[in-house]
């Protein structure tokens, strides 16, 4: 790790606060904490990330790869004093400067509690109040909103998920009815278009457990 001064990830004092870590990419982390750091699991080496202009109580950090200029790049989304307000800053690991990202202030509870999917460089999350699903260009630095399949709103049993290398979206709400499983595949993120690939099927449930009989039909 060449992007800073390393420290070793074993020296972390014990301190509930680290407790909030990003999604893993590649083996690398972010933990959040009174000095937060970003974190290589195979080398166990750390950096602390530089200080950003903007300091507020409640953070969170989503790291992400932006595969067009092979860098990494640190998300973070703060609750601001007023009640409400969200702002965002990024940071491109290797850059000791925080470039503030204009955000709506309804994000933060997706930013901050819901898993969050990095693929073909954007990051995405569930947005249930929205049906929408929320991305984030890592490229242009930019949110904006997906529409979900039709007819298949996010907040109904549905989970983003990565598969080859490619966004897709789960409706297990089979797992209750013991019917089927469909998985889309998001085609084009700017204009909305999915296709359904396909679908695992559940033969049969008995007394509250699974058959485990099941097979992939493609469409």
């Amino acid at each position: 790790m060449d992007h800073g001064e390393g420290e070793d990830c074993n020296a972390f004092p014990y301190d509930e606060s680290f407790y909030d870590l990003s999604e893993s990419i590649n083996g690398l982390i972010c933990l959040n904490g009174p000095k937060p750091r970003f974190c290589n699991l195979s080398t166990r080496e750390s950096v602390t990330l530089p200080p950003s202009r903007l300091s507020f109580p409640e953070s969170c950090f989503s790291l992400g790869f932006d595969s067009c200029s092979n860098t990494y790049k640190i998300l973070k989304a703060s609750i601001t004093y007023q009640p409400g307000s969200c702002v965002c800053e990024i940071l491109t690991l290797g850059s000791k400067t925080w470039r503030e990202v204009t955000v709506d202030s309804y994000y933060f509870p997706v930013l901050k509690y819901l898993q969050i999917i990095c693929v073909l460089g954007s990051l995405y999350w569930d947005h249930e109040l929205l049906d929408a699903i929320v991305a984030f260009g890592l490229v242009e630095e930019r949110f904006r909103l997906v529409p979900p399949p039709a007819g298949v709103p996010t907040a109904q049993y549905s989970s983003l998920a990565q598969l080859d290398g490619r966004l897709v979206m789960v409706n297990y709400r089979g797992l209750i009815s013991g019917d089927t499983i469909p998985i889309w595949v998001l085609e084009d993120d700017q204009n909305g278009i999915w296709s359904m690939k396909q679908r695992i099927v559940f033969s049969s449930i008995s007394n509250g457990v699974w058959s485990m009989k099941q097979r992939i039909v493609l469409s």
